[in-house]
């Protein structure tokens, strides 16, 4: 009787370490790596406040320099959203602590680009003039982003579904702004988009970025994902066009030279979620 209550309880462990989402028996983990990898992402954000500066000179009716314009702003927090892929290969990992231990560490590279979209927008004031040429700027930005990642996934005792991961990479982005405008709050311009014979920029910068997540391996070679990602962007700068007051109404405006936009680093703090599927 003693004997086949043994048998009776040993299948019972083994039945519910199988069908455990979490694995409470710890067991040897594998170290073998998942090869190449495809993902797709999606998510969203937002980007912290950072500086923007619009530059440029106003020259009077003469045609003489009139006035030196250094608009110098803030924006503040703005949402933003991102949707790309990248594709991997997951190496044989390491055993940490031994065979025996059921902790393991799996290197993988990345190749990854995505959209990124934001929208920020400042008041800038100019403190060459007294009250003269404070402007109201809004630049919707769409970034490509494209990094090289290196990534490191832990295989622990504890289940060999849910799959810690973190990591980062470097690159660099290309950043394109359509439909920019500044408008002058003083003296009051309402209407006139200084930016209005070229609304439109484009700028490159430096990118990093750093991740932490989960995957869950759900089904045979397919895998979820969910993740917070830090993406910073190096300063980039603008040139569009000259104001043309005429074509909004202001006929007698001053002549402008092109405008000089500096938009400084930014910083975006997103949460992510996707899919992969292993080959």
């Amino acid at each position: 009787m003693k004997n086949k209550t043994a048998l009776i309880r040993v299948p019972m462990k083994v039945l519910l370490c199988s069908f455990s989402l979490i694995n409470v028996c710890h067991a040897e983990a594998s170290t073998d790596g998942r090869s190449v990898y495809l993902g797709l992402l999606g998510g969203g954000g937002s980007l912290s406040s950072t500086s923007i500066e619009q530059t440029g000179i106003s020259f009077g009716q003469n045609g003489q320099a009139n006035t030196d314009v250094a608009a110098q702003g803030t924006s503040g927090n703005t949402g933003a959203s991102i949707g790309g892929a990248h594709v991997g290969y997951e190496f044989d990992g390491w055993d940490l602590g031994g065979e025996e231990s059921g902790w393991a560490l799996n290197p993988a590279v990345e190749i990854e680009g995505y959209y990124l979209g934001s929208n920020p927008s400042a008041y800038a004031v100019n403190p060459l003039a007294t009250n003269e040429h404070d402007f109201s700027i809004r630049m919707p930005i769409n970034a490509g982003v494209f990094l090289a990642n290196t990534i490191f996934s832990f295989k622990t005792p504890y289940s060999k579904i849910i799959i810690p991961y973190f990591g980062g990479g470097i690159g660099g982005a290309t950043l394109s702004v359509k439909g920019a405008s500044s408008e002058q709050l003083s003296p009051a311009e309402p209407g006139l988009n200084h930016f209005n014979t070229n609304p439109n920029a484009s700028s490159s910068a430096f990118a990093a970025s750093a991740k932490v997540g989960l995957r869950a391996e759900v089904y045979n070679h397919f895998s979820l994902f969910a993740e917070y990602r830090y993406l910073f962007i190096n300063s980039s700068s603008y040139t569009f066009g000259s104001t043309n007051g005429a074509s909004q109404g202001y006929p007698n405006h001053n002549v402008t030279t092109p405008w000089h936009v500096n938009f400084g680093s930014q910083n975006y703090h997103m949460a992510v979620a996707g899919f992969e599927y292993s080959f």
